[in-house]
């Protein structure tokens, strides 16, 4: 059995795009670059080239109407949390800060379900410790403009599953990235959303 199948289903995509009112835009479907998926080699910004590592997780920025124009969400677009949970760290990162969300009521073995939000702007309630909702609001995403990076703003996110003995003070990205520490999931196997991979927009 693959560890999507371990997990409850996710709301993630209709809490987005009905938070953001994108329906309103003529939503349709949404449009990734290769190097914006699950374990991408490539890097989807700049010129170009190759990644240190796999990615971790997801790049959410595009998507197409109705009309078949491709939008970008932009800065000040709203995060909600896929399932409910608790937020145990929050950190900053290249483009904002990224919040760590362990989701208590989904379990294996010795592991705890977390979701993690990269390049955010997290609200003023949202701190490590407090307890959300699953739709809730956790921030917007974060402006990259002026952060000295040739890349558009956007939202990136991570599922893993993580070692229940972890102290929430080594949650960061050096260790998303040690398979002894977290097991990742490709977030799109959880959210099931309409979209399409483009080599360029």
């Amino acid at each position: 059995m693959s560890e999507s199948n371990l997990l409850p289903p996710s709301r993630f995509h209709e809490h987005f795009v009905s938070t953001n009112r994108l329906f309103e835009h003529g939503f349709e479907r949404w449009v990734f670059l290769p190097g914006m998926l699950f374990g991408s080699l490539d890097r989807w910004w700049g010129a170009g080239g190759g990644r240190e590592s796999p990615h971790e997780g997801l790049d959410i920025c595009y998507y197409r109407t109705a009309e078949d124009t491709i939008c970008h969400l932009g800065e000040h677009a709203h995060v909600p949390v896929m399932f409910g949970g608790r937020v145990m760290r929050i950190i900053d990162d290249f483009l904002g800060r990224s919040m760590f969300v362990m989701h208590e009521s989904v379990s294996r073995d010795c592991d705890h379900l977390y979701t993690v939000y990269g390049h955010t702007t997290p609200n003023l309630n949202i701190h490590a410790g407090v307890a959300v909702n699953e739709g809730e609001i956790l921030g917007t995403i974060a402006a990259a403009n002026g952060r000295g990076h040739s890349i558009a703003s956007h939202l990136h996110v991570s599922v893993a599953w993580v070692a229940d003995t972890l102290l929430a003070e080594e949650l960061d990205w050096t260790m998303m990235s040690d398979r002894t520490k977290a097991s990742l999931v490709d977030p799109l196997s959880l959210i099931r959303c309409p979209y399409a991979v483009v080599s360029r927009l």
